[in-house]
């Protein structure tokens, strides 16, 4: 009888850890470099990143933007959607969520609705907070 409980325990622990190697496999992130550059002064007040990425989940985006800038000024950032990984005209999934980041500053949850609004694939826009000439880099995380 006690055999048959400790094969039956350990079939459980088993079971439950390729439970949570597959949804971590699942679950994983990807990181996407961007580099976005804005000028309001001359009506340049936005930028989209280059590359949109695959979006799985509803989970939070992250934006980190890199602490070796040379600019000290700041961009607003919203989350995009897509049906494509290199968009024409992305969609506005931010909800009215905005996130002022500038150089080493990062936001570890980026609240969006790709998903929810059913697109596959999700990015960054970046808003000229003022006139100054801004190129800020990083990465943004997906999942």
């Amino acid at each position: 009888m006690t055999r048959r409980i400790k094969n039956i325990i350990l079939f459980m622990l088993v079971f439950s850890l390729m439970i949570m190697i597959t949804n971590h496999v699942n679950a994983s992130y990807h990181v996407v470099g961007f580099e976005v550059t804005t000028h309001g002064y001359y009506g340049e007040d936005q930028d989209f990143c280059e590359m949109f990425d695959e979006k799985v989940t509803d989970d939070y985006m992250q934006v980190y933007v890199s602490s070796e800038n040379d600019s000290f000024s700041k961009l607003d950032f919203k989350a995009m959607g897509a049906n494509t990984r290199f968009p024409k005209s992305p969609v506005d999934c931010s909800d009215g969520h905005v996130y002022r980041l500038g150089k080493g500053e990062y936001t570890d949850k980026m609240i969006n609705y790709v998903y929810e609004n059913g697109y596959k694939y999700a990015g960054i826009k970046a808003q000229a907070v003022d006139d100054a000439f801004v190129t800020l880099k990083g990465v943004y995380i997906s999942n």
